[in-house]
């Protein structure tokens, strides 16, 4: 059932054309030989300039938009950790081989996704943290426009494999509020969407209304995508598939709407980096160069180095 989901429902950007897609954008030890401890230590230190010239490979991949090497670096199998013992117990090891080739297909037209909107709107990414935290590498990037603008935030959670090798686990586009194990356990919950026939039919009533909705706003009527977005089922609409949109359109309208649908996406999200990125934005709306926002950009990107 979810692995038809995956196939037939857009969860984010996959079924938008790229001025859809731009939408959602714009609103991205020294070595010692003295002990065995310092030793390892060497050795977590290799691995730290590994994982830069990994991460230095994503950077260059966006920047150039040729997402072929970042689709080809994911691994669905270590992405399965993340979505708890659940998985591995709840499913034999054929259904896991079919959700592993579902969990790549979305990974990848996520990724091309996001490149088609960043070459449109001439974005680019830039390194600026490399951590680790419980083994796995957490990369952290801007994304700018041509001014030099930060617009969002991107995470690439990157470890090791079985031959070693570095992989892309995970990702979190921060202004959307959910990374990608939240939006596929969302989708895995049966609970959040219903199985039956009638649930299957509300989703599809959603994207339609959803894809209207950002048809609309590409022709400038953003009042009406908005409203238009109103009209889905709050079942649907708090769900990582439609939350952003109505969002994103509300930045278009007013500066009082846009305040309330941050508001409200913070209540939405499971992400702390996110809520306290919305309420960076809804500072940073107050007045030109606020002291407040600029001392809220600095905590939020202290956050991001420490999650």
């Amino acid at each position: 059932m979810f692995i038809e989901l995956m196939y037939k429902n857009s969860l984010t950007l996959i079924t938008c054309d790229a001025l859809c897609k731009a939408l959602l954008i714009s609103a991205l030890v020294a070595f010692s030989f003295g002990s065995c401890k310092e030793v390892k230590k060497a050795e977590v230190d290799l691995d730290l300039f590994a994982v830069e010239d990994f991460a230095a490979s994503i950077q260059n991949s966006f920047n150039t938009y040729e997402p072929y090497s970042i689709k080809n670096i994911f691994s669905p199998v270590l992405f399965s950790w993340r979505l708890g013992s659940d998985f591995k117990q709840n499913y034999t090891a054929q259904e896991r081989q079919g959700y592993y080739s579902a969990f790549n297909m979305l990974y990848k037209q996520s990724i091309d996704s996001y490149v088609d909107a960043a070459e449109l709107l001439n974005l680019k990414v830039y390194l600026f943290d490399v951590h680790q935290k419980d083994n796995v590498y957490r990369l952290n990037y801007y994304v700018t426009d041509v001014n030099d603008n930060v617009l969002n935030y991107l995470v690439f959670y990157v470890d090791k494999d079985r031959n070693r090798e570095f992989k892309i686990v995970n990702f979190y586009n921060v202004i959307s509020g959910f990374t990608y194990s939240d939006i596929v356990a969302e989708y895995m919950d049966g609970g959040t969407f219903g199985s039956d026939r009638s649930a299957r039919r509300g989703m599809e009533i959603a994207a339609n209304k959803r894809d209207v909705a950002l048809y609309d706003s590409s022709l400038g009527d953003h009042q009406k995508a908005y409203s238009k977005m109103k009209e889905i089922d709050y079942k649907y609409l708090n769900s990582s598939g439609f939350a952003q949109y109505k969002m994103i359109f509300a930045s278009q309208i007013s500066v009082r709407l846009y305040k309330e649908e941050l508001k409200w996406m913070a209540a939405i999200s499971k992400n702390g980096v996110s809520k306290k990125y919305y309420e960076c934005i809804s500072l940073n709306l107050e007045i030109e160069d606020n002291t407040d926002a600029k001392k809220c950009i600095a905590e939020f990107e202290e956050l991001l180095k420490a999650s």
